[in-house]
């Protein structure tokens, strides 16, 4: 409380000093989206969206990606929250989190051990790239109740009209409301984007550190109905329990023309070689002091795994490193439509390390593995609006992916429609591979396993439409799906051998009228025929505000002022359980967790480039007790709390 109200305070002296400023117009966003570094600064105004991109993967294609710099924008420093529709968490931020959208569920990049923290996480594809002649710099910092903070420091500038680059740095602390649930996230990365006629790259430098304190859940559902109970006394089934992760990721993707042939102003050929190198390493280690915890309506002692092999303590370390180098020759061709194709070869060493201590010895498995894959990629860009990136992969040799593959095409088309910019992105995608080496033999104080997985099989199909101008997106997705693995009732890896469908849409509008109103909404419905997915059918959330210009004629000063309501909401599913022995959710039949609303409000303010929020979050908390209190089972969504919000972007 005494930081909350120092930051106030903070808010109240920096805004009678920054009310006479002359505002400057730091930059124009390009409409048709196309980047073009010497040409457009992509930094705009800083009420609307900065229009940077990321890359397909493996790949000099660019996507579109947002980057906000509204007035909302710095309420929900946590991805989930600002980016996903839904999700399910264990109530405090910083702790474990899974979308609730299967389709970007499944496109989760790293190793399936860390796939739940990957919200907070910094990675190569996940970067986004930025084109501006104004340096930027952001500095953000959030602080709530029960020791919550968020930090973060981001900058981005050119060097030249070729070279931008940029760094971040974010932390992110809460002790939580329940005992045991503190978290402490630090991330870093470095990245930089260069674009020459003859040389092409960009790179990431990113590393993640992960603790989070483990409590299994509240003990009984009792809790929860017994009004004189808070929540701040309710007893869970873990103590002394911790998962630690670290995680380093480095990469780079770059090209070089090697040859050139023809110097016609038309026509132009060349060959390329092109080269991705990325160094992956991921390590974990689970800590705990006993799973025995006592039920405090009938006094029954119960253990929170079904085994336990080490009496005295957990002590599970594991590791995964992945070494990738991918080399590519293109032939390039520089007509009316250009084309860029060729062969390449990739090649993988993957180490995994599983390492526990038992009462009667020491295991550790040290299992290192080579994979060399071969393949062709084709790009083809007609003008400036239209590209085609086709790759294809295959493992032909005898190695731990043999006879392995994967095909992927995206397509991604701009096009004015009279005052708007339409933008359409196609994915396809059809891969087969061999299941982690892990989920097939992992061994721990109370979990062990040897399994014999099959290969999975995915196919997918993605569509995703935008018109920038009238904020609208629409996303449909279809994923198909043959042995695919998941975690059972009893936390232990399993495989269904039979194919599955999961339908998926998504669709969102931002809506101003009367010229201050404003409303947003996000809306998601999936289907499948099968019961071991947990996902909701339906998913929404969205905000209401209203937002008002005041000026000062005497300073010639301008003040944003907006206040409003959010929400979000899901149907009735059986969400999932969590087990911090493996930090994965799994499956359970017992208990169906929605249809409650969690409902916030929020005021603030921007002055010039400064700005501040007050957010009161789950307001109606405690007023509807009873399992639908809960995100994933036994662990309660995080209850009324107060959030202050303050944001500084510097364009110069």
């Amino acid at each position: 409380m005494q930081r909350l109200i120092i930051a106030i305070l903070l808010f109240l002296f920096s805004a009678t000093t920054l009310i006479a400023q002359e505002e400057r117009d730091s930059a124009d966003a390009r409409g048709a989206g196309i980047v073009q570094r010497s040409f457009k600064d992509t930094l705009p105004k800083p009420d609307t969206l900065i229009y940077s991109w990321k890359y397909a993967e493996n790949s000099f294609i660019k996507l579109y990606a947002e980057f906000d710099t509204t007035l909302l924008s710095i309420q929900l420093p946590e991805a989930y929250r600002s980016e996903w529709t839904g999700f399910v968490y264990l109530g405090n931020p910083g702790s474990a989190v899974q979308n609730t959208f299967f389709s970007e569920r499944q496109d989760i990049e790293v190793n399936w051990q860390i796939k739940n923290f990957y919200p907070y996480l910094k990675t190569h594809k996940k970067q986004k790239f930025y084109n501006t002649k104004t340096p930027f710099t952001q500095m953000q910092f959030v602080s709530g109740g029960e020791d919550y903070e968020y930090f973060t420091f981001n900058h981005t500038q050119n060097y030249d009209k070729h070279i931008n680059l940029g760094m971040s740095y974010e932390i992110f602390n809460s002790e939580g409301y329940l005992n045991y649930q503190s978290t402490r996230n630090r991330n870093f990365s470095f990245w930089t984007d260069i674009d020459y006629e003859r040389y092409k790259m960009y790179g990431s430098i990113n590393f993640n550190a992960i603790n989070a304190d483990e409590n299994g859940g509240i003990r009984t559902d009792y809790l929860l109905t017994d009004s004189s109970v808070s929540v701040q006394d309710m007893t869970t089934k873990l103590s002394n329990a911790n998962n630690r992760f670290s995680y380093f990721i480095a990469a780079i993707d770059h090209q070089y023309r090697l040859l050139n042939f023809g110097q016609d102003s038309i026509y132009k050929n060349g060959l390329w070689i092109s080269h991705h190198f990325s160094f992956d390493k991921m390590q974990r280690l689970y800590t705990d002091e006993g799973d025995e915890y006592t039920d405090p309506v009938t006094e029954e002692v119960f253990n929170f795994y079904a085994n336990t092999y080490n009496g005295t303590r957990s002590y599970d370390t594991t590791s995964f490193i992945d070494y990738k180098n991918r080399a590519a020759i293109m032939f390039q061709s520089r007509g009316k439509t250009k084309i860029d194709m060729g062969p390449f070869v990739e090649h993988h060493q993957i180490k995994n390390t599983n390492f526990y201590r038992d009462t009667l010895f020491t295991y550790n498995n040290d299992t290192t593995y080579e994979t060399i894959s071969v393949g062709g990629q084709a790009t083809i860009k007609k003008s400036d609006d239209f590209e085609v990136d086709l790759q294809a992969l295959y493992y032909p040799f005898q190695d731990y992916n043999y006879q392995n593959y994967q095909i992927t095409a995206n397509l991604v088309k701009w096009q004015k429609l009279w005052n708007d910019t339409l933008y359409m992105h196609l994915m396809l995608y059809h891969m087969e591979k061999t299941p982690d080496y892990l989920l097939g033999q992992y061994f721990s104080n109370h979990l062990k396993w040897v399994n014999n997985l099959q290969d999975e099989n995915e196919r997918k199909l993605q569509f995703n439409l935008r018109l920038i101008n009238s904020r609208f997106n629409l996303q449909f997705t279809v994923d198909h799906l043959d042995n695919y693995i998941y975690f059972d009732q009893n936390m232990k890896v399993a495989q269904h051998d039979q194919e599955i469908m999961m339908f998926g849409a998504k669709i969102g509008k931002k809506f101003t009228f009367f010229e201050h109103f404003n409303f947003e909404m996000s809306l998601m419905g999936q289907y499948t025929a099968t019961d071991f997915i947990d996902v909701p059918e339906f998913s929404a959330k969205g905000n209401f505000f209203y937002k008002r210009q005041i000026k000062f004629k005497n300073t010639e000063g301008i003040i944003d002022l907006y206040g409003g309501f959010s929400g979000r909401v899901h149907t009735k599913y059986y969400a999932p359980a969590y087990s911090p022995a493996i930090a994965q959710f799994y499956l359970q039949d017992e208990k169906l967790i929605g249809n409650y609303p969690v409902l916030n409000v929020f005021v603030g303010a921007r002055v010039k480039r400064f700005l501040f929020s007050l957010r009161f979050d789950h307001v109606n908390s405690g007023l509807m007790r009873g399992v639908s209190y809960y995100s994933a089972y036994n662990y309660l969504l995080r209850p009324r709390n107060l959030r202050f919000s303050v944001s500084w972007n510097f364009y110069n």
